[in-house]
């Protein structure tokens, strides 16, 4: 519709308010700017990366639903989401179920190690 060839046209607004809410006026309609699930995946990486578990359930969630499906992206999604399950998070204690099923053995002893990297990283620089 034309409504949306305008909004995506304001993204390139030097305003960034103006852009949020073109942004957010796309999404109401059920559009995604280009390049948006990529933006919102970094940001997400951003907060995970800083304990957020709420923050790596979604991005657990994100990665295991971008297309096309690559098992990169499955070993990322598994290891946030046991980051999270790890810190009892019910949601994320699911998702690393259903993981389960599109792992291989090795992508799987993969992402198990890469969370816990993280997590002793994370105790042994006194943030958990």
């Amino acid at each position: 519709s034309e409504v949306v060839v305008v909004l995506k046209a304001c993204l390139r607004d030097t305003d960034r308010s103006v852009r949020r809410e073109c942004i957010t006026a796309l999404e109401n309609l059920g559009e995604r700017p280009p390049g948006y699930r990529l933006v919102a995946i970094e940001r997400l990486r951003q907060k995970a990366e800083s304990s957020d578990t709420q923050a790596q359930v979604e991005l657990a969630k994100e990665l295991s639903e971008l297309k096309p499906r690559l098992s990169t992206n499955y070993v990322e999604a598994y290891k946030w989401a046991a980051i999270a399950a790890s810190r009892d998070n019910q949601t994320a204690k699911y998702l690393v179920r259903e993981l389960e099923l599109f792992l291989t053995a090795g992508e799987m002893a993969a992402a198990k190690q890469t969370a816990k990297a993280f997590n002793q990283g994370r105790k042994q620089s006194g943030f958990e």
